[in-house]
């Protein structure tokens, strides 16, 4: 027999608690299965052969969908059956809110790695230079040295106009070649978007216990029983 829930406002069936422990549950579950994924593709990587190379990319990117399918679908699903609600609706809200969080976590961290790589790459190239220039005074001292420190530079001035005349017979490949990247990029995290909170709706309906029946659906579904009224 069905236990009947009494029915509260929208706002009030909220649970906090349940939105943070499906967040950190699914969180979880999704760098565990990356790490799964990380293990199983280098094992079998093979750095010698530019196709490994290639296939890695491809296999991460794949299995980087389906980690995040299945960590929102269980987040969605923890935090619909923590929060106690007994409506497949508030249960598909609580997923809801729930990819927004995991979704808005996964950009700042990924903005945080890439500053930071970014950044430390800086601080390398900034060392390098400083070293460069100290070992260039000191040589610089010597006389002997002076000629030969003087074609160094110029082949340097050389190679590099060499790269700029590249650039500027090349550039319409290369932008045509960003454009694309651009526009596969932002297809692909759309449809990574939709296929999560999807997966997470589901999780989030799927997580409601099946024992309760919410007061609102079942008056809905008595003839004549009129809806009770809520704020």
């Amino acid at each position: 027999m069905a236990t009947l829930a009494i029915g509260q406002p929208l706002l009030h069936r909220v649970s906090w608690g349940a939105l943070f422990a499906g967040f950190f549950f699914g969180f979880g579950i999704w760098m565990l299965l990356l790490a799964l994924g990380a293990g199983i593709g280098f094992a079998a990587f093979d750095p010698r052969d530019l196709q490994h190379w290639q296939g890695l990319g491809i296999g991460f990117g794949i299995w980087g969908v389906v980690a995040g399918v299945i960590a929102m679908f269980l987040a969605g699903w923890l935090a619909a059956r923590l929060s106690g609600t007994a409506g497949k609706a508030t249960g598909m809200f609580h997923g809801a809110a729930l990819w927004g969080f995991m979704l808005v976590a996964g950009l700042w961290i990924a903005t945080m790695a890439i500053g930071k790589t970014a950044s430390t790459a800086a601080q390398a190239a900034g060392g390098a230079a400083q070293a460069a220039a100290s070992a260039s005074g000191g040589a610089s001292a010597n006389p002997q040295n002076r000629a030969e420190l003087q074609e160094q530079a110029n082949r340097v001035q050389q190679q590099a106009q060499g790269v700029a005349q590249d650039l500027s017979a090349n550039k319409d490949e290369a932008a045509a070649a960003a454009k694309t990247a651009g526009t596969t990029g932002a297809w692909a995290f759309f449809l990574y978007g939709l296929l999560t909170l999807a997966a997470s709706l589901l999780g989030g309906r799927a997580g409601v216990p099946s024992g309760l029946v919410d007061e609102r659906e079942h008056r809905a579904g008595v003839p004549g029983e009129p809806l009770p009224h809520r704020a």
